[in-house]
């Protein structure tokens, strides 16, 4: 009989100890999955970060590459081009000029963080460049 009771007692320990295993084993699977989204959504967060600094730095370069190109050569240019004494390709070279002078400007990481997020970084750059000429041309229009 003491064979029969030490088999059952047997029994009900490995059966409370699987039970417990199971249960330890749900419990970490739990917390290392909840753990795991918590750091894709910190991931995340970084990742705007990253893209909203980038942003604001290729903003900053271009106000000021722009605003130097429009001071020093642009409105000039402009001018000579209305009255015929410069070609209009020397406006469009006068852009490439900008954008050449901000792609050197913005460090490569700044870019690398853009390509995460954006297409063609080089198409943003001109808008971005485009945007501010703009924004510059309706202040001295007294639009702005």
């Amino acid at each position: 009989m003491d064979g029969w009771i030490t088999i059952i007692f047997s029994a009900a320990f490995l059966t409370a100890a699987g039970i417990a295993v199971k249960k330890t084993s749900d419990f970490l699977t739990a917390k290392i999955n909840a753990v795991k989204s918590d750091v894709k959504v910190k991931e995340k967060e970084l990742a705007r970060i990253g893209l909203d600094a980038a942003e604001s730095t290729v903003k900053t370069v271009t106000e000021a590459v722009v605003g130097k190109l429009e001071q020093i050569k642009a409105k000039d240019l402009r001018q000579m081009v209305k009255n015929g004494e410069a070609d209009a390709g020397e406006l469009k070279a006068l852009a490439m000029e900008a954008y050449d002078e901000v792609i050197e400007a913005v460090q490569p990481e700044v870019l690398r963080t853009l390509a995460e997020s954006i297409q063609d970084v080089g198409q943003y750059i001109r808008n971005r460049i485009e945007s501010q000429l703009l924004l510059l041309k309706s202040i001295v229009n007294g639009q702005g």
